[in-house]
């Protein structure tokens, strides 16, 4: 991926205002019964802004509460807070055959803050088969679940972190094809013109390398192989460009004609190409 030059971050993230139910469902299993999950209309309740699961294990799985001990029931599932990992106290409310499992009708409280019996209720699910779908039950190793919108607390981090430049070997590689010589091909003048101060006019004879990585070391080549001339290319950031001033090393303009380029990178990774130095004779 590229990297760019930040001056700063703005942050935009979205809060929940309230928690309440956000999807639910069978998560496992092929059981018509479906679940509406709702807050519990009762006294004290509390808006839980956690994930659950309903799973079906099998005749003594756990216990429905009640106030009264000896009212409290064994049943065929537990319920599980997902978001602490934690099994949930909870209170099932049968209507028709008292079998303690899920059939039709069914509602489970979800409660919390436990004390004696006293407690807050939470979410309540409601169970009902649909009208046109044939009754199937739950089995054992169904799983309902719910999820619900969690509005922040102090509890919460949010945290994303930087990186400075950087090449990887093939960024490195990818980099070099799009090193390229502007304009090409140079069309110069005829040697006898003097070389123009008028910055109005054609400006000074050059020719731009862009696209250049980070460090880099350019040279250009007579067709016979003789070095011209050399430049290195040194950037806090890639996508770079040096000028060139058709003159050699030694400070002498160049003949025209075609040059060979060459240019390396730190990752000694080279590119080579041919360019042409064309010369219109001015009469």
């Amino acid at each position: 991926m590229d990297r760019i030059i930040l001056d700063g971050f703005i942050v935009d993230i979205t809060n929940d205002s309230i928690a309440e139910p956000a999807e639910w469902g069978w998560k496992r299993g092929k059981s018509t019964l479906v679940g509406y999950v709702d807050p519990d209309p009762g006294k004290h309740f509390l808006a839980l802004p956690n994930d659950f699961e309903i799973r079906i294990i099998g005749a003594n799985a756990d216990t429905s509460f009640s106030p009264v001990p000896s009212w409290r029931v064994p049943v065929d599932f537990q319920v599980w807070n997902t978001t602490t990992n934690e099994k949930a106290q909870f209170i099932l409310t049968e209507f028709g055959v008292k079998d303690s499992s899920l059939t039709h009708k069914d509602f489970i409280t979800i409660i919390t803050n436990v004390k004696g019996p006293l407690y807050s209720p939470t979410w309540k699910v409601t169970f009902k088969f649909p009208a046109l779908a044939g009754e199937v039950l739950p089995e054992p190793g169904d799983v309902f679940y719910f999820t619900t919108y969690k509005p922040f607390t102090s509890d919460d981090v949010f945290e994303f972190s930087t990186s400075g430049w950087g090449y990887t070997v093939d960024k490195a590689k990818n980099d070099l094809e799009d090193v390229c010589v502007v304009p090409d091909p140079y069309v110069s003048v005829n040697s006898v013109e003097k070389p123009s101060y008028n910055i109005r006019g054609r400006g000074e004879r050059r020719v731009d390398f862009i696209h250049l990585p980070m460090v880099c070391t350019i040279k250009i080549y007579t067709i016979n192989g003789k070095l011209v001339d050399t430049i290195e290319h040194n950037s806090p950031h890639d996508d770079g460009a040096e000028p060139w001033l058709l003159t050699t090393k030694d400070g002498l303009d160049v003949a025209w004609g075609d040059l060979f380029l060459s240019c390396r990178s730190t990752r000694c990774w080279s590119k080579s190409w041919q360019v042409c130095h064309n010369q219109v004779n001015v009469n």
